[in-house]
């Protein structure tokens, strides 16, 4: 289609007023799922509310399949009009009856600002979940130690952009940090959860005989008894809705702090058959150095005490809950490495990446190894090795990526530089690893770089970022290593 071809390179350019203009012209051609989702992308970017009016009339008017549908609403919301995108998953019996509503409708729950919309949002998930909307977990007799008051050193964050990108950018990274750093001053502690006479199976959805749905992440709930089902008295849920290691590391493996508590000492952990080679690689680093074991999932589990455990990054500002666990990662990492040396500068490379490349990545490397980096693909290595990598840094550096996660097992006050691609709407999971190195008490620099809205690809302008990545690190954190 010549129209669609346009508008996808106009998107490439960053000509998104060419992109409203052609749709503007003839409506008709929205039509087409791919052409309304940028037509939708350039009212985002020109922050143009009549064009975002006019797509989202498109949208309800046209009988997508639900799967475009689904599209269209993580389109919407997006583009901040989380009320539009309800009403086009609302509106539509099929998208109603699909296992996925109930997940795009959760993400609308927590976003939409009117009271009405949202009480009507409440109702149709709580019908949807069979009342698993509102239940509601206990809290354990098994809880995490140390938590009786928080670190009172927060790490330090500082940003440069390179002369494209938008002034904007800088400063929505100081707004996030601003108040990132007010929520880090009273921070909530880690704690422990149940649900009891749960199932639980290999994708992590959470449910009750009977078709109350707790936790799910699109896929169909199977109608089953628990006299028939395989089952555990209590269980530790460790069970990722995604393959990737960035979560297994910062959101899953602090959680395993609860194991610090002798009480949890028979609990096992249960995970997905068949998952990531790095899950099984940490738990069994956990099991010498903690005694954790783990089941792995493949038919629904039932369990009689599911515990799940929560941190998140205002958790990490108890170091002491979750201090054994990384120590023993640490330690038991270190012995498995055998006395490898990595270095005390890394740099963690995406070159062979497939999502969001730096077209000039290994020129990158070359400027990093002249500064005495040790290159390494983190994905190449077992995890014992990763983990003994960032243990020995005092630099880790990084295009944004989930191999930077692993400044977790850094010593705190290690400086940490960051290049990172930016664009509007990018902010809550972009500016991730400065919220991290806040809540560890790293020494954290980025460097901003513009990537397109709707383009994978991005470069970084080696001219101007090498005087601020030497400035970096010669600068003196003032923050001792521990």
């Amino acid at each position: 289609m010549l129209s669609l071809r346009k508008a996808k390179e106009a998107a490439l350019e960053g000509d998104w007023e060419s992109i409203v203009k052609l749709v503007d012209a003839d409506p008709p051609l929205a039509e087409n799922v791919r052409l309304l989702e940028l037509y939708i992308l350039a009212g985002q970017e020109m922050k143009d509310t009549r064009a975002l009016d006019a797509a989202a009339a498109i949208a309800l008017a046209n009988p997508w399949a639900v799967r475009q549908r689904f599209g269209l609403v993580r389109k919407f919301m997006k583009a901040g009009r989380p009320e539009d995108a309800w009403r086009l998953l609302a509106t539509n019996p099929e998208a109603s009856k699909d296992a996925g509503f109930i997940r795009q409708a959760k993400r609308l729950y927590g976003a939409v600002k009117d009271p009405g919309v949202k009480r009507e949002i409440h109702g149709r998930l709580t019908e949807a979940t069979g009342g698993g909307m509102s239940a509601k977990p206990t809290l354990s007799a098994i809880a995490f130690v140390g938590v009786g008051r928080p670190s009172a050193r927060l790490g330090a964050t500082r940003a440069a952009a390179s002369a494209e990108v938008p002034p904007r950018h800088l400063a929505g990274f100081e707004s996030e940090m601003l108040l990132l750093q007010s929520r880090l001053r009273s921070p909530t502690p880690p704690k422990v959860v149940e649900f009891n006479d749960v199932f639980v199976d290999r994708f992590g959805q959470i449910w009750r005989e009977g078709g109350e749905i707790i936790q799910t992440n699109g896929r169909p709930i199977p109608d089953m008894a628990a006299a028939g089902a395989a089952s555990v008295e209590a269980a530790c849920h460790a069970i990722m809705g995604t393959r990737g290691i960035y979560h297994w590391l910062v959101d899953q493996t602090p959680r395993f702090g609860m194991y610090l508590d002798k009480a949890a000492k028979n609990v096992p952990v249960v995970i997905a058959a068949g998952s990531p080679r790095f899950e099984r690689e940490t738990l069994n680093l956990l099991k010498r150095s903690l005694g954790v074991r783990y089941v792995e999932v493949d038919e629904p589990l039932f369990v009689r005490r599911l515990l799940m455990p929560r941190v998140g990054f205002a958790g990490l500002m108890y170091p002491d809950a979750t201090k054994g666990v990384f120590d023993g990662l640490r330690s038991e990492a270190l012995k498995a490495a055998r006395g490898k040396s990595f270095g005390e500068k890394i740099y963690i490379s995406r070159r062979d990446a497939k999502r969001r490349p730096m077209v000039n990545e290994e020129l990158v490397e070359q400027a990093m190894s002249a500064r005495g980096f040790n290159v390494l693909r983190m994905a190449d290595l077992p995890i014992a090795d990763q983990i003994a990598a960032a243990a020995g840094a005092k630099v880790i550096a990084g295009p944004h990526g989930a191999g930077l996660a692993h400044i977790l097992f850094a010593a705190r006050g290690s400086k940490i530089v960051e290049i990172l691609p930016i664009m509007d709407g990018a902010y809550a999971l972009r500016f991730n690893y400065a919220r991290l190195s806040t809540a560890l008490g790293h020494d954290y620099h980025a460097w901003l770089e513009p990537q397109l809205a709707g383009a994978d690809r991005w470069t970084t302008e080696l001219s101007e970022f090498l005087p601020f990545l030497d400035e970096a690190l010669a600068a003196q954190s003032g923050m001792p290593l521990l």
